[in-house]
């Protein structure tokens, strides 16, 4: 039996559980934010920015809140791939024979610091267009988002061999 970092297993059943050192940076950066306008910008002329500062760390708290929510289900039993994006996002389906490719996706600033790597997984209907679906994002590393790719790989060639 496998041990995933990035994955735990209930049944026939994997469910994401990476990805989630982004949500304690951006947590901190939104408590900055809210302590920074609640007491730093106490002057009658700064109340403007106050008030952004309020909404910018608002609304941090809302991305956070829907990247915890965020998940992956691989179930190897009915052969689909469940996609949880956000907390306000639907669910989306995917059979293991719609699927195409993985790819690491990195974006970096002048080309020097990486800001941001999206791990993906690529599925394609027939008669549709291919779709990518959001598995992890992480800050700054490849090295995670490569990591959920490989176990990936290896939870869908165990079901695989399984049937």
């Amino acid at each position: 039996m496998n041990h995933f970092k990035y994955f735990k297993q209930e049944g026939n059943k994997y469910i994401s559980t990476g990805g989630k050192d982004n949500l304690i940076i951006f947590s901190i950066f939104g408590i900055l934010f809210l302590l920074a306008g609640t007491l730093l910008f106490n002057a009658e002329g700064e109340k403007a920015i106050k008030i952004a500062m309020l909404a910018f760390s608002a609304l941090m708290f809302l991305g956070v809140y829907g990247q915890y929510k965020t998940k992956v289900i691989i179930d190897t039993a009915t052969r689909t791939f469940i996609s949880e994006q956000g907390a306000f996002g639907k669910k989306f389906n995917y059979s293991f024979d719609d699927f195409s490719r993985f790819e690491v996706h990195k974006v970096s600033y002048l080309g020097l610091i990486t800001t941001n790597v999206s791990a993906l997984a690529y599925f394609q209907k027939p008669s549709e267009k291919e779709k990518p679906v959001g598995i992890g994002n992480f800050l700054f590393r490849t090295y995670p988002a490569q990591k959920v790719i490989t176990e990936l790989e290896l939870i869908l060639k165990q079901a695989e061999n399984r049937s």
